[in-house]
């Protein structure tokens, strides 16, 4: 289904819709239009495109200020496949009202683009919500780092709820680009989202990327199984980051953070899951550089760094460096480096303090503050990974000192609650521990 030239019936619905019969109209495709690109052509601000279920073959397609572009049918049924001829879609200059809804965005395919996406593409000070969207193996090759596979968000304002984004980067010459999400400049809120499975090689980010003064909010998230050469998950430079309730499992880099990179950022992770990352250089589960971090109620383990370029790099959990990093109410646990110094975490420069955690002092390289609470004792989860791999359990057993009748502090300490050994077993909501990742 490519873009065409304009049918009878196309001219006829344009007719009526400048002569003002239809003043929110919404246009069917294909009952009204053959094409999606050729009901874009059509409507006007306020209007919507509503598309049967299906496989749409276009591409470069351009979604207009105020309207909303909407799959009749749901996530999986409505399927824009580019085919690898160019973007999906793109967005720019939208103001407050436009909206993408229940569309799986795939085939995107874009070689050196300075600055693009080849599935969603957003910029020029848009206003724009993405619900229950997946954007699914897209991807580019030999971008500059201001482009991404999956999505791109540039001088704009984004709402993202129950969208997906797996497997960008996985084609053949993918390269240089974020895979996952790219954000710069930019506001950007996630709610409930999941990125999984994105590749990227020689990329700044496997799933996603805040940099350049971008504020970005990530709630009930989750990010498993992402690659990079840098920063596997998540990297934050010049920016700011919330993650709040998320899983970051089995993430992984060649160089500098397989969960969490930072860079001059501002970040809060507050009840999140940071499990089985592994990089072959510095910090497995985090790499804090030159940032202000603050780490609640978090369960940070079986993060794993060795076998790189700098073999017996401490910090397997996390590395602090010129960071100030404040760690409260927190498991920081049975993590490992390929010489067993410095498991859980290191001290190169800046402040690291823990208070109200379960972590042991021979397991942290460098001078660290550990303040008043402080368990030196196994949390005993109840179905750990090896370390390095994800997919563990890492509720707590009854008998766990990181459950609030039995430590001084009197919470729970770390992101699970008990799971698993005495009597009752106490609920894990968040959709189920997000379905056990």
């Amino acid at each position: 289904m490519k873009r065409g030239p304009m049918t009878a019936g196309t001219a006829l619905l344009v007719a009526l819709l400048w002569a003002g019969r239809l003043a929110a109209a919404t246009v069917h495709v294909p009952a009204d239009v053959p094409t999606i690109a050729a009901g874009l052509d059509v409507v006007e601000p306020g209007d919507t495109v509503l598309v049967a279920a299906g496989t749409y073959h276009e591409y470069n397609l351009e979604l207009p200020s105020r309207v909303t572009l909407l799959g009749a049918s749901g996530i999986d049924a409505t399927v824009i496949d580019a085919q690898g001829d160019g973007r999906v879609l793109a967005v720019r200059s939208a103001v407050a009202g436009t909206r993408i809804e229940n569309f799986t965005l795939t085939g995107g395919r874009l070689w050196r683009p300075s600055a693009d996406a080849a599935g969603l593409w957003v910029q020029s000070g848009s206003t724009l919500t993405v619900r229950d969207c997946r954007i699914v193996g897209n991807n580019a090759s030999g971008s500059t780092e201001l482009g991404a596979m999956g999505a791109g968000v540039v001088d704009s304002w984004v709402t993202f709820e129950r969208c997906s984004f797996e497997e960008n980067g996985t084609g053949a010459s993918s390269d240089g680009s974020t895979a996952g999400l790219g954000c710069w400049h930019s506001i950007v809120s996630l709610t409930d989202c999941e990125f999984v499975g994105n590749r990227g090689f020689q990329s700044p980010a496997g799933g996603l990327l805040c940099r350049d003064g971008s504020a970005v909010v990530a709630r009930g998230c989750l990010f498993r199984d992402n690659w990079a050469t840098r920063h596997g998950a998540i990297a934050v430079e010049e920016s700011d980051l919330e993650l709040r309730d998320c899983v970051l499992d089995g993430n992984a880099a060649t160089y500098e953070g397989g969960g969490i990179y930072t860079h001059g950022a501002e970040l809060a992770i507050d009840n999140c899951l940071i499990a089985g990352g592994h990089y072959a250089d510095f910090g497995g589960g985090l790499l804090l550089e030159s940032s202000s971090v603050t780490i609640t109620g978090s369960t940070i383990t079986r993060n794993r760094t060795d076998d790189g370029a700098w073999p017996g790099v401490p910090g397997g959990g996390l590395r602090c460096l010129g960071s100030t990093v404040s760690v409260s109410m927190s498991v920081i646990w049975g993590n490992c480096t390929d010489l067993g110094v410095g498991n859980d975490a290191q001290v190169v420069s800046g402040s690291l303090s823990f208070s109200c955690c379960v972590v042991n002092p021979d397991t942290v390289a460098g001078a660290a503050s550990f303040l008043d609470g402080c368990i030196a004792q196994d949390p005993d989860f109840c179905g750990p990974a090896g370390c390095g791999q994800g997919g563990g359990d890492y509720r707590v057993d009854g008998a766990s000192v990181c459950l609030p009748a039995l430590n001084d502090c009197g919470a729970r300490l770390g992101a699970f609650g008990r799971g698993c050994g005495e009597t009752g077993v106490e609920r894990s909501s968040w959709s189920a521990v997000k379905s056990r990742y």
